[in-house]
C-alpha cells in the first residue's frame, strides 16, 4: 500500500489500518445495497405531500384513539392532549 512511486510508503500499522478502512467501507457499502429496497416504501409516502400529511394523520389519530381507549375521551381532552400536538408537530 501507499504509493512508493510519490514517495508514499505506510509502516506496517498504518497498512493494517488502511486495510481495515477498506474493509470496513466493503461492509458499509453492502449493507446499503442491501437496506435500500426498505426506503422505497419511505419514497413513496414522502414523494406526494398529501400522502405525507396522510401519513402525519393517521399516526396522530392512532395515538388519540390509544389515548381514548385507556384514559378515555376527557383524559384525552383535559391532560393528554399534549403528546398528540407535539406527535403532530414533530411528524
Amino acid at each position: 500500500m501507499g504509493a512508493p512511486e510519490n514517495d508514499i510508503i505506510l509502516t506496517p500499522s498504518e497498512q493494517l489500518q488502511a486495510s481495515f478502512g477498506f474493509l470496513a467501507a466493503a461492509v458499509q457499502m453492502r449493507v446499503h445495497d442491501a437496506v435500500r429496497p426498505a426506503w422505497c416504501p419511505v419514497d413513496w409516502l414522502l414523494r406526494v405531500p398529501s400522502r405525507t400529511n396522510a401519513f402525519i394523520t393517521a399516526a396522530v389519530g392512532t395515538q388519540a384513539v390509544y389515548i381514548v381507549g385507556d384514559g378515555g375521551l376527557g383524559a384525552l381532552a383535559t391532560e393528554i392532549w399534549e403528546p398528540c400536538g407535539i406527535a403532530g408537530a414533530g411528524l
